[in-house]
């Protein structure tokens, strides 16, 4: 009786597609072959028993660790509790896929599809989009540098293949957990793609950024019909470079007159890359003098400087405000865009009680402002004298 129990549960294993694999140290691995599915109608835990690992044949035809409407799921997933392999979700409900490389969990999560009839799978594949084979899409290779709209470049880090097997997926609110990304790209610049095979390019699936660019941080957006593979992008190329620049109608001021000019402080990215300062706020100290009255009115749109010079005060807020700076900062939601600029103004007033001198106004664009790693071009001097 007990050989036939055992004879008749690797019978029902066979059938299900699922082979038990004997792997080092007394450990074994749940394992669909291609063409097979082990279909999951409830709630199944990954990490019993302990040590157990769960895969699927990355093929053409993989296999898959299917979840069957309604309300079938897997728990208990971790870096290493989780399929090394193919997920497929049957059905309408909102769905987390526990895949990874068995060692690294890279879950993707939907929300509800349209219908009980539409059904998707994926995998996360560890690679080089470029060079990593797409099984199911006959071997493809996705370029990284191949990309679309605002997407200027991709990680080179992985993707997931993504399979919809029923229902076009249109729509669908899609996440995935990032690997670390803090060497690819400031946070701000984030966005989740999808490869786009009918012009064989990365296109953005939304236009929100995760809260920050550290591994398993979540990255949300939309599916489009017919994507066959997602990744994360960035929407600059590289990272922004900030630099000040001042203008001034004339450096002179007369203490009999009581002179007062406007001095504008230009803030340009010089390097082709828009900031971004979600990851970093861009502030700007501005030195002063107790010779002059400082004045900042965020209302001001233009100034002589000495022609007519618009400026954008009204995106900029005093910070602090002291007897030896001002500094103001940039409000938030506020970029600058690559090879553009915003300006302030600052109108300046010489005091009756000024002394005769030359004076240093020191301007600084604080390091990592927007992101930007380049430092030595942070700093301006425009020397005005009082006579």
């Amino acid at each position: 009786m007990r050989r036939k129990s055992v004879k008749f549960q690797l019978v029902l294993m066979m059938l299900s597609g699922i082979f038990i694999i004997p792997l080092a140290r007394g450990q074994s691995a749940n394992y669909v072959f291609s063409g097979a599915e082990a279909t999951n109608f409830g709630t199944i835990s990954l990490n019993t028993p302990v040590g157990k690992t769960w895969l699927t044949a990355r093929t053409a035809t993989p296999g898959y660790f299917s979840a069957y409407y309604p309300n079938a799921q897997y728990i208990n997933y971790n870096d290493f509790n989780n399929v090394d392999g193919y997920v497929k979700k049957y059905g309408n409900e909102p769905f987390v896929f526990p895949v990874g490389t068995g060692a690294d969990l890279r879950l993707l999560s939907i929300g509800a599809p349209a219908a009980t009839s539409d059904a998707f799978a994926t995998a996360w594949i560890w690679g080089h989009p470029g060079s990593t084979p797409d099984p199911t899409n006959s071997n493809a290779m996705h370029d990284t540098a191949a990309v679309a709209g605002v997407i200027k470049k991709v990680m080179p880090i992985g993707q997931w293949d993504w399979q919809a097997i029923s229902g076009t997926g249109a729509n669908l609110p899609v996440s995935v957990s990032m690997p670390n990304l803090s060497s690819f790209a400031p946070k701000g610049h984030l966005r989740l793609v999808g490869w786009d095979p009918t012009v064989s390019k990365w296109v953005a699936l939304g236009t929100a950024a995760p809260n920050d660019n550290k591994e398993d941080t979540l990255i949300s957006g939309t599916m489009r019909a017919g994507i066959d593979a997602i990744s994360i992008g960035s929407i600059a190329a590289g990272l922004p470079d900030l630099t000040p620049t001042t203008k001034i109608t004339n450096g002179t001021f007369t203490i009999t007159a009581l002179t007062q000019r406007d001095l504008v402080v230009d803030i340009s990215e010089i390097l082709g890359n828009i900031t971004d300062a979600s990851t970093m706020p861009i502030k700007i100290r501005v030195s002063k003098s107790n010779n002059f009255d400082y004045t900042f009115d965020a209302s001001i749109t233009s100034v002589m400087a000495p022609m007519a010079t618009a400026v954008q005060n009204n995106l900029f807020t005093v910070e602090t405000n002291t007897s030896s700076a001002i500094i103001l900062k940039l409000n938030p939601g506020v970029d600058i865009n690559a090879l553009s600029k915003l300006s302030f103004s600052i109108r300046l007033k010489v005091k009756s009680t000024a002394a005769p001198a030359t004076l240093n106004v020191n301007v600084g664009v604080f390091e990592g402002a927007g992101a930007e790693t380049v430092f030595p071009n942070n700093y301006v001097i425009r020397v005005l004298n009082i006579i």
